[in-house]
């Protein structure tokens, strides 16, 4: 029997033995000491432990401590915040130490890092040692000034093969397009989100660049994409072609929430998806647009995608659609 073990801060204990949990975060103490223990868990072969949720962690480099510790781990999910106690907490001396090889079981990792700046290594090293990893989630991490996520990307592409599901959320990839064009054209992914990636803010031809996207986004094995704040706009027309050609799209759910598309550009993208209707019905999620900057264009673009299309859309204000734009810029 597999045993699953979900750890969150402790604020206070009360009398009666009840604990209350906070946004508090574990010291490298705290972190350690359980390391210890799972490592002697492990050691005596009693334990069955094959899943951690643990979190906040002053510092990235406490990861590999984790798993180091309980080496038969399939599934962690784990989130950083340096921004307490500061930098100060690097365990991961990798450059005066033998890097570690072994294999790791991980199947599932889900990653949230609050911090300025994140040094790659360390999770590089983990994806290398990670060939059966099937599912990523990495959200928020920021690089030194001047460095690229290809490295991140590249490391997929050449040691992680069994994805299947992929998740970037507010992580910065307007420079990798080459380096995630070469990563879905090697894999078999079935769920894919870039969620306010910023992917085409540094492209000189946007248009150009996502017609590239779409070109390798068209793998039957995809059928769920997001592209949720990325500010496509009046690019969104590019995205009919994900059913058009010889190679068309099996996708079922499309997001493109937050994206800005203005009620003529949603109005193209549903005439050409008309002429390229999808395989199988499609989830369209297409809220926080500014749909009623034109309201009869808006209602008569829904019109034209519901024969295909099961919308999700909402209410909106110009307003709020102002905010959400500026928080994209």
């Amino acid at each position: 029997m597999e045993m699953r073990i979900f750890i969150l801060p402790l604020h206070q204990r009360t009398n009666s033995g009840e604990c209350l949990c906070c946004a508090a975060i574990f010291r490298e103490l705290d972190v350690l000491e359980f390391a210890g223990a799972l490592q002697q868990l492990s050691d005596s072969g009693c334990s069955s432990l094959v899943h951690l949720s643990i979190g906040l962690l002053p510092h990235v480099g406490l990861m590999k401590t984790l798993l180091n510790a309980r080496p038969r781990l399939t599934s962690l999910c784990v989130e950083f915040q340096t921004a307490i106690w500061g930098p100060q907490f690097n365990l991961d001396h990798a450059g005066t130490a033998e890097p570690d090889t072994s294999e790791l079981p991980l199947e599932k990792l889900t990653m949230k890092i609050i911090q300025l700046q994140t040094d790659l290594h360390f999770l590089t090293s983990v994806l290398r040692r990670s060939p059966h990893l099937s599912s990523l989630h990495i959200a928020g991490m920021r690089l030194p000034t001047g460095c690229s996520q290809s490295q991140l990307l590249n490391t997929l592409s050449e040691f992680n093969h069994s994805l299947k599901a992929l998740t970037f959320e507010d992580i910065k990839l307007c420079d990798c397009l080459p380096d995630i064009l070469k990563l879905l054209r090697g894999c078999m992914l079935e769920e894919l989100s870039f969620n306010d990636c910023r992917l085409l803010e540094m492209c000189i031809n946007p248009e150009k660049s996502l017609v590239e996207l779409v070109a390798a986004l068209k793998m039957p094995s995809l059928h769920s994409l997001s592209l949720a704040q990325n500010r496509l706009a009046n690019n969104v027309c590019v995205l009919a072609e994900l059913f058009s050609g010889q190679s068309q799209s099996s996708l079922k759910q499309l997001d493109i929430r937050s994206n800005f598309i203005q009620p003529a550009d949603l109005l193209e993208f549903a005439k050409r998806l008309m002429i390229h209707p999808p395989p199988h019905r499609l989830t369209l999620d297409l809220r926080k647009n500014p749909g009623d900057r034109d309201p009869e264009t808006w209602n008569s673009a829904l019109k034209r995608l519901q024969p295909s299309s099961f919308l999700l859309v909402e209410g909106w204000k110009s307003t709020d659609t102002m905010v959400d734009h500026i928080s994209n810029m």
